[in-house]
């Protein structure tokens, strides 16, 4: 299965240190380079244009593509134990779903996502594009979750989506401590060290900054690697 991702320089460490290292031979990655846009810190300057471009990237494949292809950020870790393929295979297959994304308070988290390349969701993507033109100061998982709940987009032409969790083995840690902002001091991923050693991925997105990430995503490789 293709594995797209985009990386700035500001996400360049993570991306050599946790997520392509990580990564299992049933995956082929491919780097989409883009130019930095501020910081790199969520919703700081330039961070509405870089996932603008982040989703152009993600129409594009799903315009392109013949098979189903994951779309993932770098602040991603791999439990390099484990495959995930098989597993999201069966679910898209099984559920007749559109899409699996991981699951962000109950919504879709645009940072991990299982695609479908088809008419359906690449049209439902421009729209969601779209609307984000129309609204400049809205990020794409805020527009995506719009589109998704609008009146204005038949119902039918939504994509039926799947929501990962650590039940399914795709975690990020609003899913252990809701509402939650995650620093180096918080020790729930240890707590729940068993939960956390059978999850395909982590996907270090519920904390400020890269430097957190990174701990974080160090945190993952050593529980998983004492399994």
């Amino acid at each position: 299965m293709k594995l797209i991702t985009i990386c700035s320089d500001s996400h360049d460490l993570l991306m050599h240190r946790h997520f392509l290292p990580s990564i299992p031979p049933s995956l082929t990655p491919v780097v989409e380079r883009t130019v930095q846009q501020g910081s790199g810190v969520h919703m700081a300057q330039g961070f509405v244009q870089a996932m603008r471009e982040k989703l152009s990237v993600v129409l594009r494949y799903t315009k392109t593509e013949q098979k189903p292809f994951i779309y993932s950020d770098v602040d991603v870790r791999f439990n390099t134990l484990l495959d995930p393929v098989p597993s999201l295979t069966k679910i898209i297959d099984d559920g007749g779903y559109d899409m699996a994304c991981q699951n962000d308070y109950g919504g879709v988290c645009m940072g991990f996502m299982v695609i479908i390349p088809t008419r359906k969701n690449a049209d439902f993507l421009q729209a969601v594009l779209d609307h984000m033109d129309s609204n400049p100061s809205i990020c794409d998982q805020r527009a995506f979750y719009e589109m998704r709940v609008s009146r204005t987009y038949s119902d039918t032409a939504k994509p039926i989506i799947k929501l990962l969790d650590v039940t399914d083995g795709f975690g990020n840690f609003c899913q252990i401590q809701p509402n939650v902002l995650w620093q180096p001091e918080n020790n729930a991923l240890e707590k729940n060290r068993d939960i956390v050693q059978r999850q395909f991925m982590w996907h270090a997105n519920h904390t400020i900054g890269v430097e957190n990430k990174m701990k974080m995503l160090d945190r993952f490789k050593e529980i998983c690697q004492n399994a």
